[in-house]
């Protein structure tokens, strides 16, 4: 058990998740909504958070389940970002 928690590569994994989650939020939620709300009016003001959401589901491909799952907990948390 040990040597399957203490693996070097699984370390490293977690080690490079921190990086990637941060620029998924810095590109997705920071760059892609902020101009999204700038280019849409006001009143369509929850189409960019969908899109945004939508976006970062993709992100998640090939694994459709996983997709779908970041798709619904992206256009949460866009709008908690938003908020």
């Amino acid at each position: 058990m040990g040597e399957r928690v203490f693996n070097w590569r699984i370390l490293a994994a977690f080690g490079c998740y921190l990086p990637w989650a941060l620029m998924q939020q810095a590109l997705l939620q920071f760059y892609l909504l902020g101009r999204l709300l700038a280019l849409l009016p006001r009143r369509y003001r929850f189409l960019p958070m969908i899109v945004t959401g939508i976006c970062f589901g993709l992100v998640h491909l090939p694994d459709v389940w996983t997709a779908l799952v970041t798709v619904a907990a992206g256009v949460v948390w866009t709008f908690m970002y938003y908020r």
